[in-house]
């Protein structure tokens, strides 16, 4: 990233860019984020519906990043004119197969609250886990729903009815906002799903040190 920053300086290549990886070794999610793109990792994990006593799969949240921002809506970037490079967040989490990792740009998690994404996932997954099959073929259309219901909700503009994150957090600055804010929608999902992820699990649970957490310090 660093490397990535300097070119663009010496290139004097006009514009800015947030920057969100991730790399995946072993059980080792590691997630680096600059700015307010973001990422989820969910888990398949029983929970009980209202009014039900079947407990069901759902996606729990493991992890959630959180924006970077300079002051409110002006995130962290990278370009030719944004001055010296912020430090990026670099947070490792402790992931196993069948976790889900949900990366998206800020106009996704400007119009969609996380309780919202977990029910698109739930929706398009739910069949899958009860049934044992892969969820794999269904993760291209997961992506597309995400896409299209953060889109539908940022063309709300100005719908007083219509809450959104981004609307509570200007609430939260003192500034006046209600409804959606359309902006640019990228989602990537993956599935973790290494059989060498559940080895090297099963060994770690063999050395003798507690997993009392989902982070590596």
């Amino acid at each position: 990233l660093a490397a990535a920053a300097r070119r663009l300086q010496e290139t004097r290549l006009q514009g800015g860019s947030t920057a969100l990886l991730g790399q995946l070794n072993g059980t080792t999610m590691g997630i680096l984020n600059l700015g307010d793109s973001g990422a989820m990792v969910l888990r398949p994990a029983l929970r009980t519906p209202p009014g039900s006593d079947q407990p069901l799969l759902f996606p729990r949240v493991l992890f959630r990043s959180s924006d970077q921002t300079h002051y409110f809506n002006c995130p962290y970037q990278m370009g030719s004119s944004s001055g010296p490079l912020e430090s990026p967040d670099y947070i490792r989490v402790r992931v196993r197969s069948g976790d889900l990792l949900v990366a998206a740009t800020d106009g996704v998690f400007d119009n969609l609250f996380d309780h919202q994404v977990q029910a698109i996932v739930a929706r398009h997954l739910g069949g899958a886990w009860r049934s044992g099959a892969s969820v794999e073929p269904q993760l291209q259309g997961l992506a597309t729903s995400i896409v299209k219901q953060a889109q539908r909700i940022g063309q709300q503009e100005d719908q007083k009815d219509v809450i959104t994150p981004f609307a509570l957090a200007a609430h939260s600055e003192g500034l006046a906002f209600r409804g959606g804010k359309l902006d640019d929608t990228t989602v990537v999902v993956g599935l973790v799903c290494s059989a060498a992820a559940d080895e090297t699990a099963g060994e770690e649970a063999k050395d003798g040190l507690p997993n009392l957490h989902n982070f590596i310090r």
